[in-house]
């Protein structure tokens, strides 16, 4: 096995193993424009598609427990458990956005069955 000797790009250098034969198989990776590596980043509030991206309306925990009607330690158990809205979180800072929340709600409403209407409209409990 082949190896070869990486330039020193980012945190350090090292060599790695080339798993063929072919000579130009483990060339190092081209370079976009202005030497960089990695591709550049996509212009601000974009998607990959090119379409424009809404720009998140982000809130804290405590006020996203005030739209979802829970405490905050209810939003933290969820956030624990894996179950809840989907959140960001920046540096240790959890947001959540408000379209989601929105949508979390739309997504859990449910409408009672026939039998629960019928007695709603019959006024017996």
């Amino acid at each position: 096995m082949r190896e070869r000797k990486l330039s020193s790009v980012g945190a350090g250098t090292g060599i790695l193993p080339c798993p063929t034969s072919e000579v130009n198989a483990c060339a190092p990776p081209k370079a976009f424009s202005g030497g960089a590596i990695f591709p550049p980043n996509p212009p601000p509030n974009r998607i990959l598609s090119g379409t424009p991206m809404p720009r998140p309306e982000l809130v804290t925990t405590s006020v996203a427990a005030k739209i979802l009607g829970r405490s905050a330690n209810t939003l933290k158990r969820w956030r624990y458990e894996g179950v809840g809205p989907a959140y960001v979180q920046f540096e240790g800072r959890v947001r959540y956005d408000v379209n989601v929340l929105l949508d979390y709600i739309r997504e859990n409403t449910r409408i009672p069955s026939v039998r629960a209407a019928m007695e709603e409209i019959r006024g017996t409990d």
